[in-house]
Order: C-alpha cells, then structure tokens, then sequence
C-alpha cells in the first residue's frame, strides 16, 4: 500500500497530510519556486468499484483460494430496490460499490485505488481526495504543463479502465506563487478529459481553503464565521441548559470548527488569526 494514502490508515489523519502539503508548498514558495496544486474530483467514489475489478487487484496483491473466495461472496449477489408509499420497485443487481460504514469498505477503496497512487509520484491521497503538486522553477513552467497533462491523460485512461468517474468540471486547479505571472503562464494550458482547468485564486483542499500566497485569510474568515454562527445558537439556548451543558455544546459544536487542523494555517498573519480570538 502506498505511503502517500493518509485516509483511513492507522496513525495518519487529515491533518497529517494538510500539514506535509502545506509546509511543502510554504517551502518553495520561501525559495522562489511555484506549485502547480490539482485537487482530483472522484465522482460517487466508493459506490464506483468494480467487484470484478477489485477482484482481480486483490488476487494480484496475492489473496488467492478461501480467502479470495469469501471475498467474493462478500461482494456478489448485492440487489437494491426502492419502496416508496408501500410501492416496491423491481430489484436490480449490484455489480459496483463497497458498502460504506463498514470495517472493510475503506479497505477495499485503499487497495482499489492504489495502483493508480502507485504510478502518480506526485499525488497524495486522503480516502478518494487526491491533490497533485508540481514545484518548479519559472523555467521549467512548460515542462511541467506537459508533465500535468500526460498524468492528467494518465489518470483519465486509469478512470476508464476501472470503470472510476473523475469529475473534471469539479477538479480544482491553482499556482501558489507570490508572482500573479506564474498563474497567467497556465491559463488555458491544462487539459482534463474534454475540459480546460481553470487557475484559481484558491482551491478546497480537505476542508480547508488555501489560496496562492498561503495567507489563509479565506480559510480564517470563513471558520470565525461559522464558529460565530454556532455561538449565537449557543446564546439563545443558554437560558435551558446548566453550564456543565453549554459546555458541552461548546467542545463538540465550537470547538472542532475552530481546531481543525490548525498547524495548516498558524502562519498565517496576526490579523487573520485574531478573527478566531
């Protein structure tokens, strides 16, 4: 299993990886160096694995005989149908999708997606949200739009073959630079199945929004006001609950808005952190 998988794994977390690509990126940008960043859009991802698919990447990982079987009859067989107002449709086969909520549906995503981490050197994955960073020099601005397109191309073929949807309208594209020039040189470069990537101004990267010059003002300003929105419902129920209760909803609706993988954001400037105090 690829190491750049953090989803779902033993001892890694979302914040784990926000916190490695972050400081990857503050790194070059202290040198001078852009990062192109592309944030891959997995359209239904876990309801888009192939049984047959899965099938043979597990036998290729070595899982053969009973184990192999029961795998197998874990998967086969699946049926779905829909009652609406006692009307019950017809039942149709499930041929796709590992059952989410379960012990082995993360899994089986894991192994069903890695092949395609295992040939992306420049990717890191969180569960299916996968983000591909190039650092580069001005210079090599051009070898790196045919780099991002041949894996672009890459991914595309990939998608087809396992039968997996990437969502190009939804794949986010951005250069963080302190230069507004390295984001013009991509304009209208890169190219995702049918669709152009637009360079944006910021890109939503597991919940946290990071923009061209790392400031995460965007990302700050947003957190203060949905935390400030939790605090006016705390006010208004103040007056039935104790304050062992208000408490309570403090640490579990507050809380984790505002401690959300802070090491991502600390360095950013005084004035957009003190909108959380």
């Amino acid at each position: 299993m690829s190491l750049r998988q953090y989803g779902l794994r033993k001892g890694r977390s979302a914040s784990d990886l926000l916190l490695l690509l972050s400081k990857s990126w503050q790194d070059s940008l202290d040198s001078g160096r852009p990062s192109l960043v592309i944030a891959l859009d997995i359209a239904g991802a876990f309801d888009c694995v192939w049984h047959k698919g899965l099938l043979a990447k597990l036998e290729q990982l070595g899982i053969t005989g009973h184990l192999l079987a029961l795998f197998s009859s874990y998967l086969h067989s699946r049926s779905l149908r829909v009652v609406v107002n006692g009307s019950t449709s017809a039942t149709y086969p499930v041929e796709a999708s590992v059952p989410q909520g379960s012990v082995l549906g993360h899994i089986l995503w894991n192994i069903y997606f890695n092949d395609l981490l295992q040939g992306l050197p420049v990717g890191s994955v969180y569960a299916d949200d996968c983000t591909v960073s190039h650092i580069y020099t001005r210079e090599e601005t051009a070898n790196v739009i045919d780099a991002a397109n041949r894996q672009l191309g890459d991914i595309t073929t990939w998608g087809r073959r396992w039968q997996v949807q990437f969502a190009a309208k939804k794949t986010q594209a951005m250069v963080i630079s302190r230069s507004r020039e390295d984001s013009t040189l991509l304009e209208e470069k890169l190219k995702f199945r049918d669709d152009t990537l637009a360079i944006k101004d910021s890109i939503n990267i597991l919940g946290v929004e990071v923009d061209t010059r790392l400031s995460f003002d965007r990302h700050l300003e947003t957190v203060a006001r949905r935390a400030s929105l939790r605090v006016t419902l705390l006010r208004q129920v103040r007056n039935l609950l104790d304050a062992d209760g208000l408490i309570r909803l403090y640490k579990a609706q507050v809380r984790p808005v505002i401690e959300y993988s802070p090491l991502t954001w600390m360095s950013s400037a005084q004035c957009h952190l003190s909108l959380l105090d």
